[in-house]
């Protein structure tokens, strides 16, 4: 019988096939901001442009309302350009620029326009920073305080001493909030926003991936950071043996004016920084004081080294939104469990960012929220909120599921951003990066500051009462010639300590925190065993970790005292052979937790970092190109399980290579064997190869994704396989007179004249995250004489089926 294709024609597939694959690799790199020389001839009115409460913005700061970056593009240039691409995603006229999707080739006629100065791949994703959501009730008990003499306030606003906010019925009134995310679902019919809708404060909405005002579905996530800026919900209280039911506000600026942004959608790579820019112009020209904003970019299109407020574009757009008297709030990012990233995420990296990190109800850093600093120095970051168990509303129609638990920098972020919103009306003779530094000021921690609290959580007592209190000595530092020895004076309920050994550049080397317990505490541990009166609670430092003009700063209740080396200790220690140790780390009274900033340096090994090793496991069948009677397809399969290697040349595009063991089983279809009656007889023969296989493959990343890294991924290469262990099966069944006889014959293959020893051939893969969809097609022939022993018998088999398709699974073993 002859075949449908030959070996020649399957090849010429195979290759029509990669140049597809190759073009989609191109395509999914095809978006690029076209930046232009200048905005020759375009015409600017503001009061026609800016809504009234954007021209006031900017006439209190001083700022110019005849900016040229507000001017429009030129309208030409935009024609010429959009002739020449496929597709406009969008504009800003802050910098300039035109981002379009467009061919290899009409990207270079627009390279050759005179107006075009520059032309820049599009190569960032946005990354939701919210880790995850708890629905456990129970939480209340704890996060609520059955004395509330002020309504509303929630834990996570009392611990920035937000009920003084409340009290003196200051609610963010008079200021605008533009909130970008991606999507905001219930919002206008939730109960916990009834006052934002009663009282019109949601001044408008746009959905910038699909052009219109709706925002009100798509990701809860919106709906969530939205309630810890100005939400109201509901909470139960046991008084009395009473269940009580009252109104708590989850977010500080329920009176504010709100601007609600969509700017994210998970499968649209890189639009989402053209949105992103958008719905800051947007939020500008109506009139936004503060933008929120719990979305960045991080590790999967950019490396640490970008994180300098620099190379990012949404990061320097943020910087421009300060200079037009905004205040830019931004999650810190989730990325510091992730050993080949640790550090924060754009636009948080930059300068004029008030970078929000977070912690827990017990004050410890939270586990995820990144580290500081940026990767030109820089102190990040700039606070710290609460975010973990975060109360949030939920956009949910059970009315007992209104209301959840979520973690995640992305709701620490909001609720500064609300605190900001009272700050600014208490003080609004403030601009912009004013109100940062007092902010930064407020904080409890305030003057010292690290790379995983900041300067601390801002307190609204410091813009209530603004005059200076005087604090207390709570420490005291003893020196003797090799060590600078830390004691606390007071031990009461929180004995938390902090210190920071300071570079003389302003960078840490070091940092930690210092917990004491007081005699209480350690009478009621059932696990301690010490006497209190006979320890001494105390941090010792080496003075040798002050050398090169370091300074070591240490905060403890209030107080904040900064010690450096003498001349006399720098001749002794030069001399001295003491070597550095560490302080204890626990005891029964005390423990230290303390971070080296060498910690933070990110991992080589990681999906998106430099190499990656992953094993998986797949699951196949064969196909035929050809009719093939011999087989039963639907019951011819393979299991694999194996290890690969990837090595990441850039961001969308990696090289690797596997090592795998497959067991493939080929189901003959074995003709019935003639009989006399009443003796009937069955047989099911399969033929077994074991493979020991080698692949090397390229992989082109089409577009990035969430949570694994992964994204989308197109892997083309070539597979050799050594067939090590080879035999047919050969199973009979005899019914005669209802007396079953069953045979079963094993019979192993040998000879190079049946099944080589090698094989090898092609193969794809199709994936998204942990799934892929491959195919694998064998160039070389699996029985060389085309004659296969079956028993005594020879059977005629031109060739075993050659294209293999099925499942793969990944199995991540790092981030």
């Amino acid at each position: 019988m002859k075949p449908f294709l030959n070996n020649r024609e399957m090849n010429r597939i195979i290759l029509t096939i990669s140049i597809i694959v190759g073009s989609l690799s191109v395509q999914s790199q095809s978006m690029y901001w076209i930046y232009f020389a200048d905005k020759a001839g375009t015409v600017f009115n503001p009061y026609e442009y800016f809504d009234q409460k954007a021209i006031e913005r900017r006439l209190s700061q001083g700022i110019s309302l005849y900016d040229s970056t507000d001017f429009p593009l030129n309208a030409s240039y935009v024609c010429q350009v959009e002739h020449l691409s496929e597709e406009v995603i969008g504009e800003t006229r802050w910098f300039n620029a035109l981002a379009v999707q467009a061919s290899p080739e009409n990207i270079e006629q627009i390279a050759r326009l005179s107006f075009v100065k520059e032309i820049v791949p599009i190569e960032t994703y946005m990354l939701m920073t919210a880790v995850n959501e708890t629905e456990y009730e129970i939480l209340d008990a704890f996060l609520s305080d059955a004395d509330d003499t002020v309504m509303e306030v929630h834990k996570q606003l009392r611990r920035m001493q937000g009920d003084f906010f409340v009290e003196a019925g200051i609610d963010g009134k008079g200021i605008r909030i533009a909130v970008f995310d991606a999507g905001f679902p219930k919002v206008d019919i939730h109960p916990a926003f009834k006052h934002l809708r009663d009282n019109n404060l949601i001044i408008k909405t746009w959905n910038f991936p699909l052009k219109k005002e709706n925002v009100y579905g798509w990701n809860s996530h919106g709906t969530m950071t939205l309630s810890c800026i100005a939400g109201i919900g509901s909470q139960q209280s046991m008084i009395y043996n009473e269940i009580e039911k009252k109104n708590v506000k989850l977010g500080l600026a329920t009176g504010a004016e709100f601007l609600l942004a969509r700017t994210e959608v998970s499968i649209e790579p890189g639009r989402e920084e053209v949105w992103w820019m958008q719905a800051m112009e947007w939020a500008d020209k109506n009139g936004a004081d503060i933008i929120s904003s719990s979305l960045g970019y991080g590790d999967a299109r950019h490396d640490v080294s970008d994180m300098d407020g620099k190379k990012c574009l949404v990061s320097r757009a943020a910087n421009m939104a300060a200079a037009k008297g905004m205040l830019v709030c931004n999650s810190m990012g989730n990325e510091a469990d992730k050993k080949s990233w640790k550090t924060l995420i754009a636009p948080a990296d930059a300068d004029s960012v008030l970078t929000v990190g977070g912690i827990g109800y017990n004050d410890y850093h939270a586990y995820f929220s990144s580290y500081g600093p940026t990767a030109d120095g820089r102190l990040k970051p700039n606070v710290c909120a609460y975010a973990i168990n975060c109360r949030v509303a939920k956009p949910s129609s059970d009315e007992n599921k209104q209301y959840d638990f979520a973690d995640g920098t992305s709701f620490s972020c909001p609720l500064v951003a609300g605190f900001a919103a009272c700050a600014w009306q208490k003080q609004r003779n403030l601009n912009a990066m004013e109100l940062k530094r007092e902010i930064e000021r407020s904080a409890d921690l305030y003057p010292y500051f690290d790379y995983a609290y900041g300067y601390g959580v801002p307190q609204a007592s410091y813009f209530m009462f603004p005059e200076i209190k005087s604090i207390n000595k709570t420490f005291e530092i003893e020196e003797t010639d090799d060590f600078f020895t830390i004691k606390p004076l007071v031990l009461d309920f929180d004995n938390r300590m902090y210190y920071h050994i300071k570079n003389k550049d302003g960078s840490l080397t070091c940092y930690a925190n210092v917990y004491f317990k007081n005699e209480d505490q350690i009478k009621n541990d059932f696990f301690s065993v010490s006497n209190p009166q006979s320890n001494v609670r105390e941090v010792k430092i080496p003075k040798k970790s002050l050398l090169e003009d370091k300074q070591l700063t240490v905060f403890y209740k209030g107080y904040v005292f900064t010690v450096s080396l003498s001349e006399t200790d720098i001749a002794h220690l030069k001399t001295d052979t003491l070597k550095e140790i560490k302080p204890v780390t626990y005891t029964d009274f005390m423990w230290i937790r303390e971070k080296s900033t060498n910690d933070n340096k990110p991992s080589t090994y990681g999906v998106n970092a430099i190499h990656y090793v992953y094993p998986y496991l797949q699951w196949g069948f064969m196909l035929p190109l050809e009719p093939m009677p011999q087989f039963i397809f639907g019951k011819t399969q393979n299991f694999t399980i194996g290890v690969a290697y990837k090595g990441n040349v850039s961001k969308w595009y990696s090289l690797g290579g596997s090592i795998a063991y497959t067991y493939n089983s080929y189901r003959i279809n074995t003709p019935p064997i003639r009989t006399f009656a009443p003796m009937k007889t069955k047989t099911k023969e399969k033929v077994n190869i074991n493979m020991l296989s080698m692949d090397i493959y390229q992989r082109f990343r089409l577009f990035p994704g969430e949570q694994l890294g992964f994204g989308c991924y197109i892997d083309m290469g070539v597979y050799g396989g050594w067939n090590f262990d080879n035999y047919c099966i050969s199973i009979t069944k005899t019914n005669q007179q209802n007396d079953l006889t069953i045979i079963r014959k094993k019979s192993k293959i040998k000879g190079d004249s049946y099944i080589p020893p090698l094989q090898w051939g092609v193969n794809i893969r199709i994936g998204y995250g942990l799934l892929a969809v491959y195919g694998r097609y064998r160039i070389s022939d699996i029985i060389a004489n085309n004659l296969f022993p079956r028993g005594d018998e020879m059977l005629i088999i031109y060739d075993f089926p050659k294209l293999e398709v099925g499942l793969q699974l990944t199995i991540p073993t790092s981030m």
